[in-house]
């Protein structure tokens, strides 16, 4: 079991209090891995959308520039070959999020709890689908239950949308039908 933290942004970041991995096989020489499965619990993330429309969370993810103090060498070698990858399934739950969207004139915030999510067949194959299951509780009595898919590479999830209650206006941009 592993404790997990990572901050990121002005004041935002994640922590992941139980993570478990279970099932798995790493083959370096054919550079392979399997994962059976990844289960986390007891998470709380914090994100703000800035006044330019970019999220904390991608500052996470850089660039990766060729030094300007190396030069590269011209060779003929052989381009490694991709790693492949898969993971059956991922499950999260009690997760908190926190988000912060300063876009907006009023800087709302949207507090989504107790969140579960489910994925399932997760590989590096960009084509593939990702059946992704969510729940999430706001407010006072709101709750959000949906299924999708999610396909890597596209712009938004494909999601369909079910047993909403207690509907917040405020948090229709971010489930969209």
């Amino acid at each position: 079991m592993l404790d997990l933290a990572v901050r990121f942004g002005k004041g935002d970041g994640a922590r992941i209090g139980e993570t478990v991995l279970a099932g798995g096989k790493l083959d370096l020489k054919k550079r392979t891995a399997a994962v059976g499965s990844i289960s986390f619990r007891k998470a709380k993330i914090a994100v703000t959308r800035d006044a330019a429309g970019k999220l904390s969370l991608l500052s996470l993810l850089r660039e990766n520039k060729p030094s300007a103090n190396v030069n590269p060498v011209k060779t003929a070698a052989k381009p490694a070959s991709p790693f492949h990858y898969t993971v059956s399934s991922v499950a999260g739950k009690g997760i908190d999020v926190s988000f912060r969207d300063e876009a907006r004139s009023s800087a709302p915030r949207f507090d989504l709890k107790a969140i579960d999510v489910s994925a399932t067949g997760i590989t590096e194959i960009l084509r593939t689908p990702i059946p992704v299951r969510f729940n999430a509780s706001y407010g006072r009595r709101g709750e959000t239950v949906g299924q999708g898919e999610y396909h890597p590479g596209a712009a938004p999830v494909q999601w369909r949308r079910s047993g909403e209650r207690s509907a917040d206006p405020r948090l229709q941009p971010l489930f969209p039908r």
